[in-house]
């Protein structure tokens, strides 16, 4: 066990340094104070900001770097953006997983065991970030770093980065809120051991987050002032904008009016513009291509520094298998995992050939899953890549140094006329079919008119735009098709036609591992849940 993810009582500035555990008894050093200063592009490198790192860190990898070891010694191999990616696509229309792991065939089913181990696996890395989050925050208290002596110059930086602490735990809680509902509470404040969290239902997260971000946003760095891949301004009012998107289904209460707001001020600074070339997003040097200019917030990978069997080299050589040839993609070879089911298909094609959009494989692929496991069941998809955009290789074949666009500005767009279209205000329909026609033109799509505008287009083109970025399951229980029977796609509820389903899958179990370790955890299983929104 690293010493980070125990909480800090404090750092040892210097060459080298050290971190506390809870406890006070043992030190363990961290060698050189630029350890994690590869995570960061540039700028004062002190111990301080590479603990930071380590905490942005967890977002990427769960591998220290240069063969470092592992963060926590017994976790499954799926690090945060391979959890979340498997839990928001494979149980929709937009994927489906030929392996046969533990876990990921009932995924592909909708069928969610609280001893499901990726929902487990998901859910420790949500806490994860938040003890880490948390011990940054109580090793630099003002008290603290007077009691040690940190010159002020440092303190005036660790400002901003007790800010972006704060940011990433409030992106853990949001993510909480989504996939659990609720989840144990824990913050800066509470004691470092012999404590049992408390559980905070789905409101109570929610009215933290949103409380957390409106309270960080002066100490943030102006948008585009901080280092590529870190926290500023728009990248909190974009999550922001996502909780106040989902609001109806967290709380019932919908708040797209403050939506629109957040998204404006991340238009207004017209400091963020599409990608001249779709898919310069998804190739290794989307860092330096121009792919940036879009992307609020990436994930970083790095094929040599930041290793991981999860995050985009998951994503890319689980897509490639069948008559794919594994270098057109950058990579040594295919792990013949991932397609997309019928429906998706038939929602990409639906713009045409012209949509540069749509990388659907269809060479050896069948339309239809009649075997999950069976990887020439589904059209394949060459979405992500780990070739540089003139067409070079990236620097390792066996790592994929793709970073992942969690958050980029043509779903801005996309938001603000969902917004607009659910009733909120500050934005017009006109001005969202600027913003749509915008998306459509780079892709080469046919441009739409005011009549064209509906919920279900928005829906639809949301799929073509950000299928296989994490975003399928949120959009469909927000437009209330994931449960039920409005909207069946193949082996949903585990039939391979589809079935409806039951209300309770559109929040995960918590694990059984965690109910047993803490009876203040309430089970989402058999217990009202927030209304969704109303099928459109």
């Amino acid at each position: 066990m690293d010493a980070c993810s125990g909480r800090a009582s404090g750092a040892i500035p210097g060459n080298e340094y050290c971190w506390r555990t809870p406890m006070g008894r043992t030190r363990y050093r961290y060698g050189s104070c630029n350890r994690y200063s590869y995570f960061f592009s540039s700028g004062n490198n002190s111990a301080y900001k590479s603990f930071l790192g380590l905490v942005y860190a967890r977002l990427a990898t769960i591998e220290l770097p240069n063969g470092g070891g592992r963060f926590l010694p017994n976790e499954i191999n799926n690090d945060f953006i391979q959890c979340l990616w498997m839990l928001q696509k494979i149980p929709t229309d937009e994927a489906v997983l030929a392996w046969t792991d533990p876990g990921i065939q009932p995924l592909n089913q909708n069928i969610f065991a609280a001893d499901n181990p990726i929902v487990r696996c998901m859910y420790y890395r949500l806490k994860d970030i938040v003890v880490n989050a948390n011990s940054f925050l109580v090793a630099t208290t003002t008290a603290r770093l007077d009691e040690i002596k940190v010159p002020a110059d440092e303190k005036a930086r660790i400002i901003t980065y007790r800010a972006e602490a704060r940011f990433l735990r409030a992106l853990a809680y949001y993510y909480a809120i989504e996939l659990f509902g609720g989840f144990k509470m824990l913050t800066e404040n509470d004691p470092a051991s012999g404590f049992k969290a408390p559980y905070a239902n789905r409101s109570s997260l929610f009215n933290y987050v949103e409380s957390e971000l409106l309270a960080i946003d002066a100490a943030l760095p102006a948008t585009k002032t901080n280092e590529y891949a870190r926290a500023d301004k728009s990248t909190a009012s974009m999550l922001l904008a996502k909780l106040y998107l989902n609001a109806q289904v967290y709380t019932g209460n919908p708040k797209y009016t403050e939506c629109i707001t957040q998204i404006n001020k991340i238009i207004n600074t017209t400091l963020f513009s599409l990608t001249p070339d779709y898919k310069w997003l998804f190739l290794s040097d989307n860092n330096s291509n121009g792919a940036a200019n879009e992307i609020l917030f990436p994930i970083v990978a790095d094929g040599t520094r930041l290793t991981s069997y999860g995050n985009t080299t998951f994503i890319t050589s689980a897509s490639v298998g069948g008559s794919m040839v594994a270098a057109d993609f950058g990579i040594g070879g295919g792990w013949f995992g991932l397609r997309t089911r019928k429906e998706a298909a038939l929602i990409m094609d639906a713009t045409g050939v012209n949509d540069k959009r749509n990388s659907l494989y269809k060479n050896g692929q069948n339309l239809n899953v009649t075997t999950l496991t069976n990887f020439n069941d589904g059209y394949a998809l060459s979405k992500f890549k780990n070739k540089n955009s003139n067409g070079s290789a990236a620097a390792s074949n066996s790592f994929v140094s793709t970073d992942f666009p969690l958050f980029r500005h043509a779903d801005v767009l996309l938001m603000y006329a969902e917004c607009v279209l659910r009733g909120g205000t500050g934005g017009t329909q006109n001005q969202s079919v600027n913003y749509l026609n915008f998306l459509r033109n780079r892709s080469g799509a046919p441009l739409i008119i005011l009549s064209d505008l509906t919920l279900n287009f928005v829906l639809d083109e949301r799929v073509r735009e950000l299928y296989w970025e994490g975003q399928r399951r949120t959009d469909l229980i927000r437009f209330g098709r994931f449960s039920g029977g409005s909207y069946l796609w193949q082996w949903k509820g585990g039939i391979a036609n589809g079935v409806a389903t039951a209300a309770s899958i559109n929040l995960y179990p918590i694990p059984a591992v965690a109910m047993a370790a803490n009876d203040n955890l309430m089970q989402n299983s058999g217990r009202p849940q927030a209304p969704d929104a109303t099928p459109q």
